[in-house]
Order: structure tokens, then C-alpha cells, then sequence
């Protein structure tokens, strides 16, 4: 476990040193910040269907 660690925080050094592209857009990371909303209200409204904007 602590190898997945080194390995994920190697990737990001590279990424922040301008070495790697990131695997995900920013248009990427918003979307799935739409979903978890998502996801959150149907749990807090005993799983009803909750449509993404």
C-alpha cells in the first residue's frame, strides 16, 4: 500500500514539474463534483433520480 503511495506522489511531482500531463481535464474534475452532488441529494431524498444540469 505505501508503494501506491510513493508511486501516486512521484506522478505528481513530475506533473507539477511540468514533466507529465495530468490524466484528467479540469472539465473532467468539475463533472465529477456534478455527480457527487448528485448523488448526495438523491441519498438525502431516500434515493430519488436527480437530474445533472
Amino acid at each position: 500500500r505505501n508503494q501506491m503511495f510513493l508511486d501516486e506522489m512521484a506522478a505528481f511531482l513530475r506533473l507539477c514539474g511540468g514533466e507529465n500531463l495530468p490524466h484528467c481535464t479540469l472539465a473532467d474534475g468539475i463533472r465529477v463534483q456534478e455527480i457527487v452532488q448528485a448523488v448526495k441529494q438523491s441519498a438525502s431524498q431516500e434515493g430519488r433520480m436527480v437530474r445533472l444540469g
